[in-house]
């Protein structure tokens, strides 16, 4: 039998030199793999929402102007036994209830006049300064300022909305959005359909007086074919209990929009 022999290893100055340089390569080479590596992409900023600039309140409109645009077609004409303004008699039997109460009336509507008027863009305010109004032009005495109050100013401070954050850079294959189609039929009435609202819609959105509601193609229909020139003559000169052109100030040019208007909506 041989007796093995147990090695013994003996750390030489060569091998430490040998070991030294081969750690040096190994983490010159580490540190050479990460440097290469490309940088990750820097995360695209925030976008910051601007702040919307202040509303511009419009102010109420005096009871005259009401009057004037919405509630004389009737009571300028007496129009569904409507009360005159200035019929004291008339009135006489109104009055006494109150302004608050002509005016939760009119509000709600009374009798054969639809909700305000037939105008549904009144606030209440201008409804109560339309009742005073023509309540004190027949006999009453209701203390309401009639004076339009202007409109609050915008705040002068810079409402210039601030710079939004840059957004990171599209990708070069990105499709762009189509551009936005208008709405159908937008503006497409040359501003005939405003006009109706305004003037028109107190009878023809109910069929108060026994007026063609608009759309309703059994009651244009034989109006329709007396000719469209009839129909603006009869605008122009009132009919039945419709007073001419309609109670308003309306221009020929206008009435004639606002007839082809709802001619149109009946065919």
């Amino acid at each position: 039998m041989y007796k093995a022999n147990k090695a013994t290893h003996h750390i030489t100055p060569a091998r430490l030199v040998a070991g030294c340089a081969l750690a040096v390569v190994m983490t010159t080479t580490s540190a050479a793999t990460t440097s290469s590596a490309p940088p990750s992409a820097p995360s695209a900023p925030t976008a910051v929402t601007a702040p919307k600039p202040p509303a511009n309140t419009k102010a109420a409109q005096s009871g005259k102007a009401v009057v004037k645009a919405v509630c004389a077609h009737c009571h300028q004409t007496g129009v569904m036994n409507a009360p005159k303004i200035g019929d004291k008699k008339a009135w006489g039997k109104l009055i006494p209830e109150g302004l608050d109460a002509l005016t939760q009336e009119a509000i709600k509507g009374v009798r054969q006049m639809p909700p305000r008027g037939g105008n549904p863009k009144l606030t209440d305010e201008e409804v109560m300064r339309a009742v005073a109004y023509m309540a004190n032009k027949s006999g009453a005495n209701f203390k309401l300022s009639d004076k339009v109050q202007p409109a609050p100013a915008t705040s002068k401070t810079n409402t210039t909305p601030p710079a939004t954050a840059p957004r990171a850079a599209a990708s070069p294959d990105t499709t762009p959005a189509p551009a936005a189609t208008p709405a159908a039929g937008a503006a497409s009435d040359g501003g005939a359909g405003a006009l109706y609202d305004d003037r028109c819609a107190a009878c023809h959105d109910t069929g108060v007086a026994r007026a063609p509601k608009l759309g309703d193609h059994a009651a244009w229909k034989p109006r329709i074919e007396r000719g469209i020139d009839r129909l603006y003559q009869n605008t122009f000169k009132g009919i039945g209990v419709m007073p001419p052109r309609g109670g308003s100030n309306l221009t020929d040019t206008e009435i004639k929009m606002v007839v082809d208007f709802m001619v149109r909506r009946a065919q």
